[in-house]
């Protein structure tokens, strides 16, 4: 086995990920005060809903909640325990972004959150990479849907890497 072949044994491609696929994450995380608190550090969402017990009792949901975009931050690190990032991983480029990403509800100290994901789109638009279009959600321990909407990446063809190699040889 080549240098190459033993880098990626088991990777899936662009031409090799199949239209379909779905997964969903074996493991999640588990919101703690502490994330709460430190996204608040780093992204300046320091509204009261997030960080104030007396201010979040007073409102519909009666305790402090999770910050919607920290959910979604926290997908990157909860999708690679699932089968198809980890066979994508090595073959991902760059992601070009969400669309119709929506919230439908919110998440708490406490909650443990999943993903679960399913290939809806692959746009072959390029010689040596592609596009692949997938649906992903945000669950919690109830199964219940928080977010949702597609995500999408950048992928490389097989030939990306061998030309990386030739070139290298």
């Amino acid at each position: 086995m080549n240098e190459f072949e033993e880098m990626f044994k088991d990777t899936w491609f662009f031409e090799d990920v199949p239209l379909g696929y779905s997964t969903a994450s074996p493991y999640g995380r588990t919101i703690r005060e502490a994330d709460i608190i430190n996204y608040a550090g780093i992204s300046g969402e320091y509204a009261p809903i997030y960080i104030d017990d007396e201010y979040a009792k007073q409102t519909r949901y009666g305790r402090v909640v999770a910050q919607d975009m920290m959910l979604f931050t926290f997908t990157t690190s909860i999708d690679t325990n699932n089968e198809l990032t980890a066979k994508i991983n090595k073959a991902i480029l760059v992601s070009k972004g969400t669309k119709n990403w929506k919230i439908y509800g919110k998440a708490y100290v406490g909650d443990t959150i999943y993903t679960k994901s399913e290939i809806v789109d692959k746009i072959d638009n390029k010689p040596t990479r592609g596009v692949i279009v997938t649906q992903m959600s945000i669950l919690n321990q109830k199964g219940e849907v928080l977010q949702s909407g597609e995500y999408h990446l950048i992928v490389a063809k097989k030939c990306y890497f061998e030309e990386q190699f030739a070139k290298q040889a």
